[in-house]
Formats: structure tokens, sequence, C-alpha cells
């Protein structure tokens, strides 16, 4: 416990059962090891090498990930809260079902990751870039969203209450049966996006038509472009 690992590989190293409790190890790399039942309560990782590892064994509660690579790596069903992911690689990530309440998220490159009704209830996703996210059944009650580029993002019945869009960029996203009652989403760009039984601020009611006449419009344009490369 406690120990100070900084920069020390570990890859393909076999840390079954090991208890690393508040363990620094940061830009350490654990690609390919063995997590088995491992205890990583309070461990610092940031900028390690964590890609492909799959962290449902281990007792992980609130950690430092900052700057870390974590693509493809797997956190379903994790215990999260308060969690760093600050300037994280964590494309095509799962994080389905996930407790990430208050998490940060500041900058992480989230693209192709699922978090699918996970909770990411007052998280900060500030800036985040995360074409194609899956977001879908997800908590995101007085999330923070501000400058989030989520185009093509999956929000189907999410539930958004209050959720700060501020400058956020949710073209040609699917929010259909998803909430976004008290919403902040005045500046928010959201041409293309599909809606159905979508609940949208009273002060976006005229959304819904325009929506509706850019989902034609696109709809004609694809139309038009394979019939001239036909």
């Amino acid at each position: 416990d406690r120990a100070q690992c900084e920069g020390t590989s570990f890859s393909h190293a076999d840390l079954e059962g090991a208890s690393l409790v508040k363990t620094n190890l940061e830009r350490a790399d654990l690609r390919q090891a063995s997590l088995l039942h491992a205890v990583m309560e309070g461990c610092v990782l940031s900028g390690a090498q964590l890609s492909d590892l799959d962290f449902r064994s281990p007792t992980l509660g609130r950690m430092s990930f900052a700057g870390a690579d974590l693509r493809r790596s797997v956190f379903a069903k994790c215990e999260l809260r308060g969690s760093d992911f600050r300037d994280t690689h964590l494309e095509d990530a799962d994080f389905k079902s996930a407790n990430l309440e208050g998490a940060n998220f500041q900058r992480a490159k989230i693209g192709g990751a699922s978090f699918r009704h996970a909770s990411l209830k007052q998280a900060d996703l500030s800036e985040v870039n995360g074409a194609s996210v899956d977001l879908s059944g997800t908590n995101l009650i007085l999330t923070k969203a501000r400058r989030a580029k989520l185009i093509g993002a999956d929000l189907r019945v999410a539930d958004a209450v209050g959720i700060d869009l501020d400058r956020a960029d949710i073209r040609w996203a699917d929010l259909r049966n998803a909430d976004f009652t008290k919403a902040a989403m005045d500046t928010t760009r959201i041409w293309g996006a599909r809606i159905g039984n979508t609940v949208l601020p009273p002060n976006m009611s005229h959304w819904k038509l325009i929506l509706g006449v850019s989902r034609v419009v696109g709809f004609v344009t694809r139309r038009t472009s394979k019939f001239k490369e036909a």
C-alpha cells in the first residue's frame, strides 16, 4: 500500500489479488496485466498505459486516471464516483451501468465509448470529444457538458434534466424519448438531431419544427448525392 511506482512497467504482470491501495502508478505501463480481485482504491494512474484492461474485478473506488490511455478498457458496473478522467483517451471504452456520479471527464476523448445506463449525475463532461458516443438511458441530471462535441451521439431515453450544454455540439444526435427539462441549451448546436417524445426546455419548443425540417433536408441531400453517384 502507498508504494511509489511511477513509470514502472507491469506489462503482462500477474497482479491477481494485489493490494495497491493509494499506490502511485503515475505513467506506469499496465497493458495486458492481470488485475483479478486486485484492490486499487485511491490509486494514482495519471498518464498510465491502461488500454484494453478489464477493471470489472478490481476494487476501485475514487481513482485518478488523468491523462491515461484507457482505450477499449472495460469499466462496466464499476463504482467510480468522483474519479478523475481529465484528458484521458477513452475511445471505445465500456462504462455500461457504471456509477460515475461527480466524475471529471474534462477534455476526455470518448468517441465510440458506451455509457449506456450509467450514472453521470453531476459529472463534468466539459469539452469532451465524443462523436457517436452511446449515452442512451444514461443519468445526466445536472451534468456539465459545456463545449462538448457529441455529434451523432445516442441520447435516447437519457435523463438530462438540468444538463448544461452551453455551446455544446449535438448535431445529428438521437434525442428520442430523452428529457431535457430545465437544460441550458440556448447556444447548443442541434441541427439534424432526431427527436420523438423528446422533452425540451420551453424556450426550445420551436426547435421541434426546425429539427423536423432539418431531418427532411438531410434525407433529401443524401438521396440526391447517391443519385448523382449512380
